[in-house]
């Protein structure tokens, strides 16, 4: 239920929409926000078909959502708001705590990501944080983020990837890898949704550094269009590939490290 838009807003005070599916939640956590002098709840609603006219009447400086993950619906919702109001901030609460989620709403254009065991304090004051023009998250995302940023400076410029004898598409993996994407995101990237054996061929022609990558794309290729996991136990997997001579050598000579095991890689 939308709690409406007010006629005449008061342009000193942050005008906040909350997305959230439990009623409870919204209807408490509006009373909480209507309560600050500097905060005007504009509106409120579950998400549902008519959610992004809701928020687009209201027009909020800011957008509170509870709860989302990283599924194509959640993030294509995220997208379609952005489009549809101008200049809205996001702040995703109710979250997960994993790195790589925080990392896919940050490139979603979030500026706040609240734990899903914060307070509604914690909440008004991720509020007031980006109203003002900051960002907020917790101090173990945001080491979580410089770590991130500073393992980017380990990366080699594009001069010297091609000095490593690598093709345009081998560079930007390795690029993609080093933004800590899953690896259907890497896939989805590099516009592999082919048929296998539409999956680029390792034949002759490479040289041994594009053959390594080349086997990495089938893999990718392979799992795009399987849903495999990327990361599975038996023969042929991508455990026993990256562990191979091979292809550990070609991401080796890239200077980046993959680790592997249970779930996702992730860049070390």
């Amino acid at each position: 239920m939308s709690l409406g838009t007010v006629s005449m807003r008061d342009e000193s005070r942050a005008a906040v929409f909350l997305l959230a599916q439990n009623r409870l939640l919204r209807e408490a956590l509006s009373r909480v926000l209507a309560n600050k002098s500097d905060i005007e709840v504009v509106g409120a609603c579950a998400l549902s078909p008519d959610s992004l006219q809701e928020i687009a009447a209201a027009a909020p400086d800011i957008l509170v959502i509870d709860s989302f993950s990283t599924a194509p619906t959640h993030l294509d919702f995220v997208r379609e708001v952005q489009r549809s109001v101008a200049n809205v901030r996001l702040i995703m609460i109710g979250m997960d705590t994993d790195g790589q989620h925080f990392l896919q709403f940050i490139r979603e254009g979030a500026m706040g990501y609240i734990a899903k065991d914060a307070s509604a304090l914690e909440v008004v004051s991720a509020v007031r944080t980006v109203a003002a023009g900051g960002a907020a998250c917790s101090p173990d995302l945001c080491a979580f983020l410089f770590g991130f940023a500073a393992r980017q400076n380990q990366m080699p410029s594009f001069h010297a990837r091609s000095k490593l004898g690598l093709t345009n598409r081998e560079q930007q993996l390795v690029g993609l890898i080093s933004q800590g994407l899953t690896n259907k995101e890497i896939a989805s990237e590099l516009l592999l949704q082919l048929a296998p054996q539409t999956a680029p061929n390792c034949g002759e022609g490479l040289n041994q550094p594009g053959k390594r990558f080349c086997g990495l794309l089938q893999l990718l290729a392979a799992e795009a269009n399987a849903g495999s996991s990327f990361l599975s136990t038996g023969a042929g997997s991508c455990t026993t590939a990256l562990s191979s001579a091979t292809t550990a050598g070609a991401v080796a000579s890239t200077g980046v490290s993959i680790a592997t095991g249970a779930g996702e890689p992730s860049i070390v």
